[in-house]
Formats: C-alpha cells, structure tokens, sequence
C-alpha cells in the first residue's frame, strides 16, 4: 500500500503540476513531466549533526548482509 501511496503523489507531482498529464487517464495527454524538490537540510538541523545521522545511516545501509546466493554490488 505504502508503495501504492508513493507512486501517485510521483504522478500527481511530476504529471499533474507540470501539466504531463497522470497515468494513463482517457483524453490527458501523457508527457514527460518533471518535480524538482530542493530541501536545504540546515533548515532542520545543524550541518555538522546532519552529516554525523547520515554517516549513521549510510553505515547502517552498508552492514546489511545481502541475501543467501546474491553476491555485493560495490558502487
């Protein structure tokens, strides 16, 4: 459902405000919409925590073990 929930806010985003059209609505011309979010993280917290939970997250991120038979992608 959560994932569901996503897609449509992506659509109605990307489709609805650039006028690309959503979906594939009868009589909505369909385009190649755009949604450009700039969010500047200092407006939440200070630079140096931000930084500190991010490491904590990426870290987070890299111990996870990968699934039995799949091998790691390094990027």
């Amino acid at each position: 459902h959560k994932g569901y929930a996503l897609s449509l806010i992506v659509d109605l985003l990307g489709g609805l405000l650039s006028g690309a059209g959503c979906g594939a609505m009868a009589g909505v011309p369909v385009g190649n919409g755009l949604f450009i979010e700039v969010v500047d993280p200092q407006a939440f917290m200070r630079k140096q925590e931000y930084n500190q939970r991010m490491r904590q997250y990426i870290n987070y991120l890299k111990s996870s073990k990968p699934l039995q038979g799949l091998s790691l992608i390094h990027i």
